[in-house]
């Protein structure tokens, strides 16, 4: 048998404590998932880090172990599993041995589906369009799971006077809204919806082919306002590349990534936090008066900003009610134009609502407190758009 020189056994036996310190330096959380009623180990159930790619399902013990390396803290991790309620937590740092009691999901007596309108396939085309988007991405985009989706709405009466008799004629034979006539069908009062709703927490399935993620999305709410004409919905977002995890990414979800995260919400915060507006081909400025009176000034928004009790978390203070202006300045691929370009490029133009004095903003480019509206481009961008809170674009050196 041989044997290796003492010098050359030191080395082996140096490289291998350091790879295991490196491995044991590592930065994890771990934990267990189990049945709150018996006990027992809750196999496949999907453990995540909200807005991330950062995720897995639980083994057949119940347990999952997900690094924490590049993650930003605190950060809220979420248990789902199909037929229980959803469970949560907030990781401020590495920790082990995590336990999920999961509740079963009960049954709620009070849900009315409009399916008995004859409204259910016109409603979750509706839905889809508000959620994902009418554009190609949108329309690209499918929910894989639709059946579990329960939808209510509010409804107001209104009442219609019907003279003319060819109106008269259409409204009995319109099946739209449930009708009461007068006896003597001089008018007739009509249920209309004032909005569209789901109030049951439902964990979707969507395929989002254009920028490459199976999507599970945990809906806890979503609700569109016929009246003001504002979708608005809260959820936590698990993203599965379709590549798989720690792949490169396919040529074409490369750069539909990209379109998608130039130009948006998420590169105007991070450009916001890192004080590089310019660099990344914002400008921003301040709508003040109306008519005759309206002005439109230059504003220093990064001043605004000062550091958050949370790190990497930044509050923007001291704006409520302020009607901003954001223009974009990219290229034809929606990368950032210098300054120098910008005389001679058509900039697209987005707006924010603020509604807070001290609006959230994080590193990571996500805006937790729903304290800036945005209007314009950005705001038409609707889910199929979304991307991961830890995706980050390759560098083009110009």
């Amino acid at each position: 048998m041989s044997t290796l020189p003492p010098a050359q056994t030191l080395i082996l036996l140096f490289v291998f404590l350091a790879s295991t310190a490196i491995l044991q330096g590592q930065p994890w959380v771990s934990g267990t998932v189990l049945d709150a009623d018996d006990g027992t180990p809750i196999p496949f159930a999907t453990v995540y880090f909200d807005g991330t790619t950062n995720g897995q399902t639980t083994d057949e013990r119940g347990e999952f172990k997900l690094s924490l390396s590049g993650m930003q803290l605190p950060a809220r991790l979420i248990v789902s599993h199909l037929g229980y309620d959803l469970a949560a937590t907030e990781v401020k740092a590495p920790s082990a041995g995590l336990v999920f009691n999961m509740k079963v999901q009960g049954q709620d007596l009070q849900q009315v589906e409009v399916s008995d309108r004859n409204l259910r396939e016109r409603t979750l085309a509706e839905f889809r369009q508000k959620l994902l988007g009418d554009d190609d991405w949108g329309l690209a985009a499918s929910i894989k799971n639709e059946e579990r989706i329960v939808f209510n709405r509010d409804y107001k009466d209104v009442k219609l006077v019907t003279e003319n008799p060819n109106w008269r004629r259409r409204l009995v034979n319109s099946k739209r809204y449930p009708q009461t006539w007068a006896e003597d069908s001089s008018y007739v009062v009509q249920e209309q919806p004032l909005n569209l709703r789901i109030d049951r927490a439902t964990r979707l399935r969507i395929d989002l082919p254009d920028i490459g993620y199976d999507l599970e999305l945990d809906l806890q709410s979503f609700l569109f306002d016929y009246r003001q004409a504002l979708t608005s919905y809260f959820g936590f977002f698990f993203y599965r590349p379709k590549e798989g995890f720690g792949e490169e990414p396919r040529a074409r979800h490369r750069r539909n990534r990209e379109r998608a995260y130039y130009g948006s919400s998420m590169h105007f915060a991070r450009s916001l936090t890192t004080g590089s507006l310019t660099a990344n081909g914002f400008a921003v400025y301040r709508r003040s008066g109306k008519g005759p009176q309206e002005r439109i000034e230059e504003i220093n928004l990064p001043s605004y900003l000062e550091p958050g009790e949370a790190p990497d978390t930044y509050l923007l203070r001291g704006l409520k009610d302020e009607n901003l202006v954001i223009l974009y300045y990219g290229d034809a691929r929606g990368r950032p134009l210098p300054l120098k370009k910008w005389k001679r490029a058509k900039p697209l133009e987005s707006g924010i609502k603020v509604v807070s004095d001290s609006c959230i903003v994080r590193a990571d480019g996500t805006l937790p407190d729903n304290a800036l509206l945005f209007t314009g481009q950005i705001a038409t961008r609707a889910g199929a758009w979304l991307l991961p809170s830890d995706y980050h674009p390759e560098e083009h050196p110009e």
